[in-house]
């Protein structure tokens, strides 16, 4: 009826003459995969007992083939001990790694619980049996909750969540869930870029290029012309976003394989309390990201009909990105810094969801921050597409 196909077919025209979009795209996701791959290549390690230099990868490829002999076991004291006799043993893979890497997830999984506990600084280094690791891990559990001042309501909640947990947990690989998670904020910084970049100029260049008389004139009004807009910004956002996440994903799978997604999330963040794989927090993360991304490009709409400029609506957006990537509020603070935790580049990262304790009231129970997260920014969202509606309906051309 108001030839919206047509309009939207416009609007994308628009947008793909822009040279940054043909530019900026590939290249950041360009980056996003160097990202992934150089870090296992330019990163050397030596061996002190052996003199062998080996690079990262090398590491990494091992130790995955090495803990699928021991995938799907359980850390109890058989595999402990199966650990502790390979730490004595001088035996060596071909490549002069140590056969004791089969095992560096589990030291990996110790020190996470219990280093700062028990003040040590390798694995080796704790000699107790499984129940003392998992009731040492509770007590870590308990102390990090009064670190992060938890309420009462708060540490119960946590609790429950906790005795739903079965134990001892089954161990797994999982290098391509860890890389793809520890990349969210990599990923959304990019996009932050992107859709700063590309889209605040959408409401704006008809202002610089005085063509809002036209649209005036325009026999169904600017509603259609309005939505039209806002549905290629929204759509652009989301497909950028999952053309940046692919580029994530796909190099982590090639490089570190794809089994790994019923890993509990445990073996990665021992103190975690949620019942939840890696996998399906690599799919959360990429939720949170899609939702920051959708926020990121709403308020690039807004600030482009609002200023009537790209440059103050592309300045505000670099400018929170780079302010946040920056500033931090202690943990002391609260109900300061759990605010600011809600900012996008901190919460797609697993520092601001997984590892975050912290919950939010809700009629009587509590809500996580990735669960609470997509609310907020989709709320946000409507708030600045109606601000943004109010001010593009009521401009009239001859109030320059």
């Amino acid at each position: 009826m108001y030839n919206f196909r047509t309009l939207v077919r416009f609007e994308y025209k628009k947008l793909f003459k822009k040279k940054a979009v043909w530019l900026l795209l590939p290249l950041l996701m360009t980056f996003a995969v160097l990202s992934v791959i150089l870090p296992s290549f330019s990163v050397a390690i030596s061996n002190s007992e052996t003199g062998q230099t080996y690079m990262l990868y090398d590491l990494q490829q091992a130790q995955r083939r090495e803990s699928a002999a021991i995938k799907g076991r359980l850390i109890d004291d058989s595999l402990l001990e199966e650990m502790r006799a390979a730490w004595d043993s001088d035996e060596t893979l071909e490549n002069g790694l140590p056969a004791s890497v089969r095992y560096d997830g589990i030291s990996s999984f110790i020190l996470s619980s219990l280093r700062d506990f028990l003040k040590i600084e390798n694995a080796s280094q704790f000699t107790g049996s499984a129940d003392e690791l998992y009731a040492l891990r509770a007590r870590a559990l308990k102390e990090s909750w009064t670190e992060d001042g938890l309420t009462r309501g708060e540490q119960q909640f946590l609790s429950k969540k906790e005795d739903s947990l079965e134990t001892p947990f089954p161990y797994g690989y999982s290098g391509s869930y860890d890389m793809i998670a520890s990349s969210m904020i990599t990923v959304s910084a990019l996009l932050t870029f992107l859709i700063a970049v590309c889209l605040s100029s959408v409401f704006s260049s008809e202002h610089t290029g005085k063509t809002d008389q036209l649209i005036l004139c325009s026999r169904f009004g600017k509603a259609p012309v309005y939505l039209a807009k806002i549905f290629t910004g929204i759509t652009f956002s989301l497909a950028a976003s999952l053309l940046m996440l692919l580029s994530v994903t796909v190099p982590s799978f090639l490089l570190y394989g794809t089994e790994g997604f019923d890993v509990p999330i445990q073996i990665l963040v021992p103190l975690a309390s949620w019942d939840m794989t890696m996998g399906e927090t690599v799919l959360i993360l990429s939720g949170l990201c899609l939702t920051a991304s959708l926020l990121h490009c709403c308020a690039a709409l807004f600030f482009s009909e609002w200023f009537k400029s790209s440059v103050p609506a592309m300045g505000i957006l670099l400018g929170f990105l780079l302010f946040s990537g920056f500033f931090n509020i202690p943990e002391t603070d609260r109900i300061a810094s759990q605010i600011w935790d809600f900012v996008p580049l901190n919460l797609v990262s697993p520092g601001g969801t997984i590892h975050n304790n912290r919950l939010v009231p809700f009629f009587g129970t509590y809500l996580t921050s990735w669960q609470t997260g997509p609310i907020f920014y989709l709320l946000l969202c409507i708030l600045l597409l109606v601000a943004g509606y109010r001010v593009y309906s009521r401009w009239q051309a001859g109030g320059r």
